[in-house]
């Protein structure tokens, strides 16, 4: 699922939601909004208060977590 441009944000990045975060970690969605509140994750809010996730970054947390880190 593509959103782009979320909480009128610009730009071309694909946005992922909580869940589909959540899947491509191979974690729970409790785990990822954990981890977007202490920051392990870098997130935004939509304006309904949804967390939305850069591909890139959370493609950067599966590289990460694949070498142990």
């Amino acid at each position: 699922m593509n959103h782009n441009s979320p909480a009128g944000r610009s730009g071309d990045d694909e946005w992922l939601t909580s869940g589909e975060a959540a899947e491509t970690l191979s974690v729970s969605r409790r785990t990822v909004a954990r981890w977007a509140k202490s920051g392990r994750l870098k997130s935004i809010r939509t304006l309904g208060g949804h967390h939305r996730f850069r591909r890139a970054d959370i493609e950067a947390a599966v590289r990460a977590k694949g070498a142990g880190q």
